[in-house]
């Protein structure tokens, strides 16, 4: 194999980096949390799909068009609750671009925890819904009510 300057330094190397460059870089490497999100994009993408499936419409204006699942807790504030469907709020991509950078309400925080106790407890919990109530076969939760001219 033939010897290749580094890319950092320009020392000879058989790869990209020398060794010393190698270990410089890693050091340097800022670690992800444990647990974030980012770590098994595959059941990210499974979890958003999901919520998208069971609330086909934007949370905060009705839309139906370009649907995005986005974390209600930050997931730098709760790690833990990244992969949880009870810490998942769909919104259209405008929508969730205003939101970006505003922590969540304490209305919101209160959904968030009224739903991971119902789930507990074992109790299914209607995403739709704000507060997380119970849903009724058969009968369209307040929100589906507002939007129901969108979803059918």
């Amino acid at each position: 194999m033939t010897a290749r300057p580094c890319i950092d330094c320009g020392e000879p190397t058989p790869g990209t980096r020398c060794p010393d460059c190698q270990a410089e870089r890693a050091r340097q490497r800022p670690r992800k949390a444990r647990g974030h999100v980012h770590e098994n994009p595959a059941r990210w993408k499974a979890l958003s799909a999901r919520a998208r499936r069971l609330q086909p419409f934007c949370l905060d204006c009705g839309s139906t068009v370009d649907l995005t699942a986005d974390h209600v807790i930050p997931v730098s504030e709760r790690p833990d609750l990244a992969l949880r469907i009870e810490n998942v709020a769909v919104r259209c991509r405008r929508c969730n671009g205003r939101k970006a950078g505003r922590p969540p309400s304490d209305a919101e925080r209160r959904e968030v925890e009224t739903r991971l106790k119902s789930r507990r407890v074992g109790r299914r919990v209607d995403l739709t819904t704000r507060g997380g109530t119970p849903s009724t076969p058969g009968v369209p939760s307040p929100s589906q009510s507002k939007f129901a001219s969108v979803i059918t």
